[in-house]
């Protein structure tokens, strides 16, 4: 039961960071409200696989108070992350599964409109001083969102919760 806990904890963060693969994957200017709320659909179903994860977790740490076995799971959930995240380092994987999900997705919920999948350019800038400005930003954006979703690993994952629940 404890790897799949570990899993669920796992598809969970997969399914999250896929949904940013997923806005950059499409570019389609007609249909952006409709595939917002499709990649915003497939983003909550994260939340399935962390309420799988939850009742898991509470179980060893309130009815069995096995703190080993949460840091075992809490080990193999992030060995496992890092398992699922590395196949999001292939562009032509993010691609493939993107036009996947949002095939799935429209048949679920039905489609009229032929959905743009274009391989976004890259710009050039001829002025190095843009350019410098662009890598700044760049580093900077990174650096926020990094901080932003260290802070929000530790408020929001309820790892911690549960060593201390013992």
């Amino acid at each position: 039961m404890f790897i799949i806990a570990s899993a669920a904890y796992a598809m969970s963060i997969f399914i999250d960071i896929f949904s940013y693969h997923l806005k950059f994957n499409i570019h389609d200017n007609i249909n952006v409200r409709y595939l917002f709320s499709l990649i915003n659909i497939f983003q909550f179903s994260a939340r399935a696989f962390v309420l799988i994860f939850i009742p898991i977790m509470a179980y060893y740490t309130e009815t069995l108070k096995d703190i080993n076995m949460v840091w075992k799971i809490t080990l193999y959930a992030h060995i496992l992350v890092v398992f699922v995240l590395l196949p999001l380092y292939s562009n032509k994987f993010s691609y493939f599964f993107s036009k996947k999900i949002i095939t799935i997705l429209n048949i679920v919920f039905g489609r009229s409109k032929q959905i743009n999948y274009a391989i976004p350019e890259e710009i050039e800038m001829e002025d190095s001083v843009i350019n410098k400005n662009v890598k700044f930003s760049k580093i900077l954006f990174f650096l926020f969102s990094y901080t932003s979703g260290f802070l929000f690993s530790f408020s929001m994952y309820i790892f911690f919760f549960f060593y201390f629940a013992k």
